[in-house]
């Protein structure tokens, strides 16, 4: 997050990072995972007040069994609507940001968002644990809240749905809180939405969008390519495959919609090398992105653990093995260049390096590493 020291003296995220990457270079593996483990501790207790705002809701139920779910659904209510959000203000996609739950149904394995929230109640009033996927949390009061703020707030501007979670989840599909969030923020002047999903089904709701056609942008992110089914259908596997999700994003352009490119996260054991990342631009350019954004999947809580768990499970052992190595924090520093350098190499030939935008945390790099990004110059945004 932000800063390396705290009110209280106390050692903050960016220092503690920096003592990962040292300890590692020492080749201390003990110190490096202690300071890793307590850096994410301080990121995670920061994380809450941006997702979720001061409270945290309560009201709960569950599991239960919703039709056209595949995994067992909870129900929490949160407390915020529309809450500020710098650090994707930071990234430049939106000042505002909406979450319609906790845990999406998604279940992508190397999703980070389980992790950065893992001290919110309700994993532990429900007997959940964040690190694990399976299952899925969801506020099917996400449409009320979200249209209470959309009416009642002041300042406005673009506004993210969602950030930590996904409108377009199966198990949000079941309350169309997509549609739902979409019409409350629409029907107010003054926003900008910005739709972000894994899911192709977003597409029954263009229709929405197309009446506020000026005002919305819609992206579907991509991590693998529609080559890479087999690894999709493990490591996402509530999420739409990748070739509908690229089909989705064409037909909002061929709809007249506005769109824009998410690669997120792109995992390097994937793209060894300029060919594959050719691929991932030349699929979505036909969508005509206003911008593409790309970020290189960041180690959080075990989810590369749990990547490379469902590759292996899924026969993909080579690539397992490949996500096992970039555990190693030298190793993925060195690989988040490789392939940073790639995807610029793309847009230079490709596309428009000017609406390029490659998300990079600058601790979590070597410093090595980090002196070579800085020399590309163009198309890379600097993240706290």
């Amino acid at each position: 997050m932000h800063g390396t020291k705290q009110q209280d003296g106390s050692t903050g995220p960016n220092d503690l990072l920096g003592r990962v990457i040292e300890a590692e270079a020492r080749g201390d593996l003990a110190e490096a995972e202690k300071a890793f483990g307590f850096a994410r501790f301080c990121e995670a207790k920061l994380a809450a007040a941006w997702l979720f705002g001061d409270g945290e809701g309560g009201k709960c139920a569950g599991p239960v069994s919703l039709p056209g779910v595949s995994v067992p659904c909870y129900l929490w209510t949160l407390c915020a609507g529309i809450t500020p959000t710098a650090a994707f203000a930071d990234k430049r996609l939106a000042e505002f940001g909406v979450n319609v739950g906790l845990a999406c149904g998604h279940c992508c394995r190397f999703c980070s968002s389980r992790a950065m929230f893992r001290f919110h109640q309700a994993f532990r009033v429900l007997g959940l644990n964040p690190f694990e996927t399976g299952y899925a949390i969801v506020d099917p009061e996400s449409v009320t809240r979200v249209s209470r703020d959309a009416k009642q707030k002041a300042q406005r501007g673009r506004v993210l749905l969602c950030t930590a979670s996904d409108a377009w989840s199966p198990e949000a599909q079941h309350f169309a809180l997509g549609r739902g969030c979409a019409e409350a923020i629409l029907n107010e002047p003054g926003w900008i939405l910005r739709v972000l999903t894994k899911n192709a089904a977003v597409r029954e709701d263009f229709d929405v969008f197309e009446r506020h056609r000026e005002r919305v942008l819609v992206g579907l992110s991509t991590t693998f390519l529609s080559s890479d089914q087999e690894a999709a259908r493990a490591v996402e596997p509530g999420a739409s495959p990748p070739n509908e999700r690229v089909e989705a994003l064409v037909e909002a352009h061929r709809r007249g919609l506005r769109t824009y490119g998410m690669l997120c996260p792109l995992i390097a054991a994937f793209y060894p090398d300029q060919k594959k990342v050719d691929e991932a631009f030349e699929a979505i350019l036909p969508a005509e992105p206003e911008e593409i954004f790309a970020e290189v999947v960041n180690p959080r809580g075990r989810n590369l653990v749990m990547t490379a768990v469902a590759l292996r499970a899924a026969g993909l052992k080579s690539e397992a093995d490949a996500v096992d190595q970039l555990r190693r924090w030298k190793t993925w520093s060195s690989e988040a260049v490789r392939l940073v350098q790639m995807v610029v190499d793309a847009a230079e030939r490709l596309y428009d390096m000017e609406r390029l935008r490659v998300l990079l945390y600058p601790a979590r790099l070597a410093e090595r590493d980090r002196e070579t990004l800085v020399r590309l110059r163009k198309g890379l945004v600097w993240l706290k």
